[in-house]
């Protein structure tokens, strides 16, 4: 009885950690984007698109990291 309880649940509790993991990691990609480090952002992006539960949401917050870094003040150089 308890193997099978153990056996049901097992999946249950390591989706909570995979969930928590990411949950970790996209707090951290959160700290690089208000501070501005969003090279650093993208790259966390980019190594944990692989395996994460919603790769297109993944892909949107990529290509909206590249338009705020375009858009920083000097992003385009000097202009005269």
């Amino acid at each position: 009885m308890i193997r099978k309880l153990m056996v049901l649940l097992l999946p249950l509790c390591m989706a909570g950690i995979a969930a928590a993991a990411d949950n970790v990691a996209m707090n951290i990609i959160v700290c690089y984007e208000e501070l501005e480090a969003f090279d650093k952002a993208i790259e966390r992006l980019e190594k944990m698109r692989p395996t994460y539960r919603d790769p297109e949401f993944i892909d949107l917050k990529i290509k909206r990291l590249k338009e705020r870094k375009a858009n920083l003040p000097g992003s385009r150089g000097l202009r005269k």
